[in-house]
């Protein structure tokens, strides 16, 4: 088949990313947009309209799709909804495939393998297993198998989706998206072996997004049929620690302990419903 896929990221007009006390966060991700460009082709980034100027001038190459006012933003700080860029998608009728990176990942390349199968399957969706590293100098790095943060998927299961409240940079949108493929009727495919490398950070974990991304997560996977338990055991062990101030107990260590689970249980639902390539 013909291959026209549109890749889409959001890049930050600011980055904290630290380095014996010096901030490369746009150095870094400057580098990660450049590396995109050159393992995929044109990449636009979807922001919030007060952005824009201020990342036209960092990135004056960059095609730019405006994601609306701010004070559209269901988040406590300017994260861009995936229903943005069905938006975007729906703008471009001749695209087959929809690519989604984030912006502070390292795309080293994207194997042959991968395009093969595309080719061959209409209905594949890829999502590609990052690593963790320290400086993205260092051709060594530690396997990361539980985040992916590069997915393509075809362009008609990804319009077909419900994807309001998952965004870049809420919880569970990495996982969510997989899962939601294939329940959108997708063979799904597993890539452990590109060069996709995300610069190791400090975890800025946020309850409110946590809360947000769980309950986008739950919405939009609830007419999962295949294995709902999955999805619902944990629902109804943590929908009272997600309404509630303070239980007697540290009331944010287990929703972290819960969300850990929870993402686990996801990840081995990716990989028992997907082809590792």
């Amino acid at each position: 088949m013909s291959l026209a896929l549109q890749t889409f990221t959001s890049i930050a007009p600011k980055i904290n990313r630290t380095v014996q006390d010096q901030n490369i966060g746009l150095a870094l991700q400057r580098q990660c947009y450049d590396a995109a460009r050159t393992a995929l082709g044109h990449v636009v980034s979807i922001n919030y309209d007060e952005e824009i100027e201020t990342i036209q001038g960092l990135y004056p190459e960059a095609v730019i799709v405006s994601a609306g006012p701010q004070e559209t933003c269901p988040f406590p700080y300017p994260l861009v909804e995936f229903a943005r860029v069905q938006d975007a998608v729906a703008a471009q009728p001749d695209l087959t495939h929809v690519g989604i990176i984030n912006a502070d990942v390292y795309l080293g390349g994207v194997p042959d393998k991968v395009f093969d199968v595309i080719a061959h399957d209409p209905n594949a969706a890829v999502i590609f297993c990052r690593q963790e590293a320290d400086n993205l100098s260092v051709s060594s790095a530690r396997p990361y198998l539980h985040g992916f943060d590069f997915c393509i998927f075809p362009r008609a299961a990804f319009e077909a989706v419900k994807l309001d409240g998952l965004a870049w940079g809420v919880p569970w949108w990495d996982y969510a998206l997989p899962l939601l493929m294939h329940t959108a009727g997708t063979n799904l495919y597993i890539c452990t072996d590109a060069k996709l490398l995300h610069f190791t950070h400090d975890v800025n974990w946020s309850v409110s997004l946590w809360s947000q991304g769980l309950s986008a997560f739950y919405a939009a996977a609830k007419d999962i049929d295949t294995d709902p338990k999955l999805f619902e055991d944990f629902f109804d062990m943590l929908d009272i620690y997600l309404k509630a101030d303070g239980l007697g107990h540290e009331h944010e260590a287990m929703l972290y302990t819960g969300g850990t689970l929870f993402a686990r249980a996801c990840l081995r639902k990716i990989f028992k419903v997907g082809t590792v390539l």
